[in-house]
């Protein structure tokens, strides 16, 4: 882990730790989404609709007026919750802990119907494609949902959209 990393995970575990609803947060993102695209947001937890703005708001900074690429910037975590739970702190902590030792072992772990501890860490493990099949059933374009499925994938190059969603997701 390189110091931006590991000051963007203690950046954001504080932010989870200190976790509390911003009215101004919600107020904007409602705004700026449809009630589909609102209802996939709200159940997020706080510190995460906060970044979801941040990242749409770095987006609009650096000069984007790309609609797809916007809309990615704030749907592509909205798989981090379900009906069931949301991904918590914990479920981060684990992630990143775990992950370093044995990516094997925390997919083992990972289960959709599993206990809390199993349930929030597939839905860490597997945010991005699962959010990216809430976004399309709640309106987005192919390309939104093509964003928010490789949001968390480094495997992928020469998408400047993809590439610039990425860095700035990884500030924010």
């Amino acid at each position: 882990m390189n110091v931006l990393q590991a000051r963007y995970r203690i950046t954001q575990g504080v932010r989870h730790l200190t976790d509390r609803e911003v009215p101004s947060v919600d107020s904007t993102l409602k705004e700026l989404l449809t009630p589909q695209q609102w209802h996939l947001v709200e159940r997020l937890a706080p510190a995460d609709r906060d970044h979801l703005l941040r990242v749409h708001q770095s987006l609009v900074r650096e000069g984007v007026t790309d609609q797809d690429l916007l809309l990615a910037g704030l749907l592509h975590d909205v798989g981090k919750a379900d009906e069931r739970a949301r991904v918590t702190l914990f479920h981060r902590a684990l992630n990143v802990l775990v992950g370093r030792v044995s990516r094997g072992l925390l997919e083992r772990i990972a289960n959709p119907n599993g206990g809390w501890i199993a349930h929030g860490t597939y839905l860490t493990l597997n945010h991005a494609r699962l959010g990216a099949d809430l976004a399309r059933h709640a309106g987005a374009s192919d390309r939104t949902c093509w964003l928010i499925a490789h949001h968390d994938d480094g495997t992928i190059s020469g998408d400047g959209d993809l590439q610039l969603l990425q860095e700035i997701d990884a500030r924010e």
